[in-house]
């Protein structure tokens, strides 16, 4: 026993947490989100987990990017700089043009333990959007922020509406500002607005995220009872020019509850808890949780290791996110794709992703950069 804890933890100093104690997960409660070890799937952070984002109520929608700079190492050794920096968004849905607040994680720690963000206000002044903005609280599900700052020229404001798409293209020292305690953002002004029609097939509004590690937009599709997360790049030199590069198949087992309770829940939209769906994608792994009204919540994950769906505690009042497992991205299988030549094509994007979760970029590196900007406190 001694022997294999002093080879974990070896391992653990060499590769970073890459093939020990290596998955994270997001959830959030009434009281905000928290992130922690989790070996598997359907885990709640245990009670009195220190909370990073304390948001002002829970159906607060979140995705991750990657930014030049360091981070504080939080509850359970979370790394931002490594595994993602925390992104929230706070939606006017009475205004007529695009609104939304930006809370960007600047890595650093608050006294009592949470995170810092910045906070920024990012709105369509001129309607450029038009209808391409939510205007439910579900609808705030399809939106997101691609900010790759190791990858990326910019970063990406983007709504994807059930026809259209809206890009807003943001210079990212706009975004390094402002402070979500004062609770005044600093209002912002996008470099460029692009809308453009949307010809992805069998799109399930509004169950669309980001994936900051490979540069795509992705598209939850649903058609003759078949899921598939579907990758579009995101091309800076033509935003209008979405191509699509993978199509993941996200498999049901006909025999487990949560399966037959994910396509249940497809043919009945309507039927959902104050709870929001969340839908999020970490390069292979695609992440789906929703609530089901009277019923009980169901998470599913899927990976090359995995294609999984469970049915959850009706009382489980936790909203999941991310699962995050660095491991998933060294298992690779062309049976995962749907085309052989996907599985190229994504060998490419992640060869030339700059996440430090696999591509083992630490604090030495950052050290050595002279163009890394040393985040200051708040």
């Amino acid at each position: 026993m001694n022997s294999l804890w002093i080879l974990c933890f070896s391992i653990l100093i060499v590769y970073h947490f890459q093939f020990c104690n290596s998955t994270y997960i997001f959830t959030q409660n009434d009281f905000g989100t928290s992130v922690c070890k989790s070996e598997i799937y359907d885990e709640n952070c245990p009670e009195g987990t220190p909370t990073i984002f304390n948001g002002p109520k829970k159906n607060v929608p979140m995705n991750l990017g990657f930014l030049n700079k360091t981070s504080d190492i939080f509850y359970d050794g979370y790394n931002m700089t490594e595994f993602g920096f925390p992104i929230f968004f706070e939606y006017f849905l009475d205004n007529e043009n695009l609104n939304v607040n930006l809370i960007i994680a600047n890595g650093k720690q608050s006294k009592v333990g949470n995170g810092l963000y910045y906070y920024v206000s990012l709105i369509d002044d001129e309607g450029i959007c038009g209808k391409t903005r939510p205007t439910t609280e579900k609808e705030t599900l399809s939106g997101g922020l691609y900010l790759n700052q190791r990858k990326a020229k910019y970063a990406y404001y983007i709504y994807q509406s059930p026809d259209s798409t809206c890009i807003l293209t943001i210079e990212f020292d706009d975004l390094f500002q402002g402070d979500y305690e004062t609770k005044n953002p600093k209002k912002i002004k996008p470099q460029e607005i692009n809308l453009i029609a949307s010809k992805v097939k069998g799109f399930y509004y509004p169950f669309f995220t980001i994936d900051s590690i490979l540069g795509t937009a992705v598209f939850l599709t649903f058609k003759d009872d078949k899921l598939s997360a579907v990758h579009y790049k995101i091309d800076e030199n033509d935003l209008t020019n979405f191509k699509k590069v993978l199509s993941l198949s996200l498999t049901l087992d006909s025999k487990s509850d949560g399966g037959e309770s994910i396509l249940w829940y497809f043919e009945n939209p309507y039927n959902y808890k104050n709870s929001n769906p969340t839908f999020t994608s970490f390069a292979k792994s695609t992440f789906l949780f929703f609530a089901i009204e009277e019923y009980s919540n169901v998470i599913g994950i899927w990976s090359p290791k995995y294609a999984h769906a469970t049915l959850l505690d009706i009382d489980d009042n936790h909203r999941r996110f991310y699962f995050l497992d660095s491991d998933y991205l060294n298992y690779f299988t062309m049976d995962y794709f749907e085309e052989d030549t996907e599985y190229e094509t994504f060998s490419n994007l992640l060869s030339n992703s700059s996440s430090t979760s696999f591509i083992h970029l630490n604090k030495a590196y950052f050290q050595k950069n002279q163009e890394i900007e040393k985040v200051s406190d708040l």
